[in-house]
Order: C-alpha cells, then sequence, then structure tokens
C-alpha cells in the first residue's frame, strides 16, 4: 500500500491548491499496510510523523523535511506486551517537557510510548480496564 504526503497552501482570494509531494510504499520494516491513524508533534528539534499500521502491528516514525518528503526514522514492533496489532488511533502529547505518543488497539487498552530525543519510542506505562477491557479507547483524542 501506498501512502501520499500532500501539501496545501491558499491565500486571500486565491483558490484552495493540494499538491502531491511525496509517497512511500509499505516496505521492509515500515508499518504503513492498514494506516488507520497519523499524528504528528516537534521533538528534540524533529517534526516527527507517526503512522499507526493496523495490518503490520507497529507505528513508524518519520521526520518530516522541509520540502514535504519524510525519511524513516524508527519503527516499533508489538512485541506481545503492547496492544498494536489492529491499531485504531495514536495521538501526540506533551506534558511537563515530554513527548508521548498514545496508542489505543483494539483490545481496549491504552499504551503510553515515551518519544525521545533521537525519536525511538519506548513503552511507558499500559493502561487497560480490568472489566472485561471492553469499555476503554481514545476514539480519535486529539490534544494541543
Amino acid at each position: 500500500m501506498c501512502r501520499q504526503i500532500y501539501h496545501s497552501s491558499s491565500g486571500h482570494g486565491e483558490e484552495f491548491v493540494i499538491t502531491n509531494v511525496s509517497n512511500i510504499a509499505d516496505a521492509g520494516s515500515l508499518h504503513l499496510d492498514g494506516v488507520v491513524s497519523l499524528a504528528s508533534g516537534g521533538v528534540g528539534g524533529w517534526t516527527l510523523t507517526f503512522a499507526a499500521g493496523s495490518n503490520d502491528g507497529g507505528i513508524s516514525v518519520f521526520e518530516l523535511n522541509d520540502d514535504g518528503s519524510l525519511t524513516n526514522l524508527f519503527n516499533l514492533d508489538d512485541d506481545g506486551s503492547l496492544d498494536l496489532n489492529a491499531l485504531r488511533d495514536i495521538s501526540f502529547v506533551e506534558s511537563g517537557g515530554n513527548a508521548f505518543l498514545l496508542a489505543d488497539g483494539r483490545e481496549d487498552q491504552i499504551d503510553v510510548l515515551s518519544i525521545a530525543a533521537d525519536s525511538t519510542l519506548t513503552s511507558d506505562s499500559t493502561y487497560l480496564n480490568p472489566d472485561r477491557r471492553k469499555d476503554i479507547h481514545l476514539h480519535r483524542i486529539k490534544f494541543g
């Protein structure tokens, strides 16, 4: 599956224009098969874009370059302790000078992933509903 990157521009009295700038095909260690959610944020001087691949069971981290292209920096696979298989949504959050990615999977579990200055993701904590894990999930919560 190919993911497309677009640039948009508009001005007063001008027509809104969207231009395709870059395409990325799912291959190798990337998690772009069945992308269900994208998030972005600034971390350590990088402008990062996160892609949640529902069918690939993981998250890919990209640097968004000035020309609109993406450079893959890191890929997080589900090692069994996370709920990254069949992801539903991800959200970028900053708190107390730290950056986090919240990942919501189909097992009604929210994984909180720390984002390091070098763009790597590590599991910080996991929240789940002990009552059969059926009620807790993000449903497109966006912060900021």
